[in-house]
């Protein structure tokens, strides 16, 4: 499980453990494993990898009690050079219950920030092109009914994509030409034919 700040809680983390599924989130800034971390890259040298990432990783006894499971804390700050106006992130902080077998400390920049491919090649398409608002409320109930709307959307759309490009040899890859002149056109002749009196489709 991968969240963001939001679920850097005990509950997160216990939730992923009591179904054994490793839980990985994006530290809070305001823990007890932030004060932990910053001291040790106060007075630790960092690995620096081939990517120009400085990282540091800590194993915290901090929530032990609660979540029943040491926790690794890793912390990244990227040295690469890069152009002013990209504003990349420059520093990164995750914890998770996975062992470094499962995920290794080297691979932990790049997997806390993926959640950014999932945020814009998921749920930014789910919102912008198939018209669902965001949602704000965060109680279980409203998560799931929110991502069971979403799925059934995507997968809806994706199942009349495939079925209509197949008619057509020629049929366009781009999806937004794809819905002007296939999904949209279909939908027309839907409406046309609705509008038709029930004695002209009986003639015809």
């Amino acid at each position: 499980m991968l969240g963001d700040a939001l679920y850097c809680c005990r509950d997160f983390f216990k939730l992923g453990l009591r179904h054994h599924v490793d839980a990985l989130a994006i530290c809070s800034g305001q823990t007890e494993m932030d004060a932990e971390m910053d001291l040790y890259v106060e007075s630790e040298t960092p690995t620096v990898g081939v990517n120009h990432v400085a990282r540091w990783e800590l194993e915290s006894e901090a929530w032990q009690r609660e979540v029943k499971s040491k926790l690794r804390v890793m912390h990244f700050e990227n040295r690469a050079a890069s152009k002013s106006y990209r504003h990349d992130r420059r520093q990164l902080r995750i914890v998770t219950t996975a062992k470094v077998e499962m995920v290794p400390t080297g691979q932990g920049w790049a997997m806390g920030r993926c959640r950014w491919g999932i945020e814009n090649g998921a749920f930014n398409v789910l919102t912008h092109d198939y018209n669902l608002e965001h949602n704000y409320h965060h109680t279980t109930t409203a998560i799931m009914m929110l991502l069971v709307m979403r799925s059934l959307a995507y997968c809806l759309t994706q199942a009349y994509w495939r079925f209509a490009a197949a008619r057509s040899k020629d049929a366009p890859r781009c999806f937004l030409v794809w819905r002007k002149e296939v999904l949209e056109e279909d939908w027309v002749r839907y409406l046309d034919a609705a509008t038709v009196e029930p004695a002209v489709l009986r003639s015809g």
